[in-house]
């Protein structure tokens, strides 16, 4: 049985996608491993500083998709406090019937976490392809290392690895043992 926003959804991506079909029984809670871009209620724990503590929305980055032994999924965490909307690893995702946010949030790209799937509960609703884009482009800021295909040159790394490894070797000399 769908809820309302996934109903939603379904009907949204139907119009979009005439040519095609699409299961009006199935459910985002009927599926062996959560959808991404899915966004789901999820407890973070509690933290000081300030990493993301407790239960708030969070965006299924990754739920490895071809590895059925892997039970646990990569999330984003939201929030509806909108400071430092200026990072390039923020993304504002307006509150909308598909993505089911009360409130207008932010993705917290640099507080990406690993979450058992059992304890994202709580569907909202599904994040729109261009929110999706811009955490990817997000991700990209955020990971240190350079994009990598077949045509990718050696020669890549070792700017990165020029740039870092003296980086490491000041951070060795100057660290403490406590």
């Amino acid at each position: 049985m769908l809820t309302y926003r996934q109903k939603d959804f379904f009907e949204f991506w139907q119009e979009e996608h005439p040519d095609k079909k699409i299961d009006a029984s199935a459910s985002i809670n009927s599926l062996s491993k959560p959808l991404v871009g899915a966004i789901f209620m999820c407890d973070f724990g509690e933290h000081s500083g300030s990493v993301q503590n407790g239960i708030r929305p969070c965006i299924v980055f990754d739920n490895f998709p071809n590895i059925e032994e892997i039970t646990t999924s990569v999330v984003i965490p939201l929030t509806s406090s909108l400071k430092s909307t200026y990072l390039p690893t923020h993304v504002i995702i307006k509150a909308n019937r598909l993505n089911g946010l009360k409130k207008d949030s932010m993705a917290l790209r640099e507080q990406i976490a690993t979450m058992e799937n059992n304890n994202l509960y709580h569907p909202l609703g599904i994040i729109t392809f261009d929110d999706y884009k811009k955490i990817c482009k997000a991700d990209r800021i955020q990971s240190p290392f350079p994009d990598v295909d077949e045509e990718t040159d050696l020669s890549e790394f070792e700017k990165y690895f020029a740039f870092i490894i003296p980086r490491i070797e000041k951070t060795k000399q100057t660290a403490r043992c406590i």
